[in-house]
């Protein structure tokens, strides 16, 4: 069980090594037809696409196969009570761009739940509000991969970090505060 640690702990620390880039871009400069397709299913236009949030519990996780704290997250996603299907793309970004995700917001991964787009390590409770109160917003981001976020644990650490609501304009507010500890 230490074995198991230790090596979690040396993933962890080589993923934080590596910058957010290294996780949401594909190797080389190969481009992913799959992931333009997938972006031109995506459609957030209106409000009506929330209309039925508060039941929503189908979360889309969008993913490049190589990203290991993305598959965590997913994992935790699924013991927080979501049904979770993983969608692995080699480009994320057509993805991210149709979905409206802030450039300067950009974390790993792009979930799809009730209408609403969550970027990044988004707590699960935050996602739960989200879809409780339904906003006529586009959905939650958690810019790149802060220590101690869901999927990016590292023991008792935790750097403080907002979870940030993106408006229809693709402005951001805080909607949740994490502090460190």
């Amino acid at each position: 069980m230490n074995m198991i640690t230790d090596l979690k702990k040396v993933l962890v620390t080589a993923l934080l090594a590596l910058p957010v880039s290294a996780c949401a871009e594909p190797p080389g400069e190969q481009e992913d037809a799959s992931g333009a397709e997938a972006a031109r299913q995506h459609d957030l236009s209106g409000a009506a696409a929330h209309s039925d949030t508060t039941f929503a519990r189908h979360l889309l996780v969008n993913k490049t196969p190589w990203c290991g704290c993305c598959t965590l997250w997913a994992e935790q996603a699924e013991e927080a009570g979501f049904d979770v299907e993983m969608r692995e793309l080699d480009d994320l970004a057509p993805v991210k761009d149709a979905l409206g995700v802030p450039a300067t917001h950009a974390s790993c991964h792009t979930a799809e739940i009730g209408g609403y787009v969550i970027e990044g390590h988004v707590p699960f409770d935050d996602i739960k509000r989200l879809l409780k109160d339904a906003p006529d917003a586009r959905g939650l981001v958690v810019p790149g991969m802060p220590i101690g976020s869901p999927g990016m644990e590292q023991g008792e650490r935790r750097q403080a970090y907002d979870v940030y609501l993106i408006d229809n304009d693709g402005n951001t507010s805080v909607y949740s505060h994490h502090p460190a500890r």
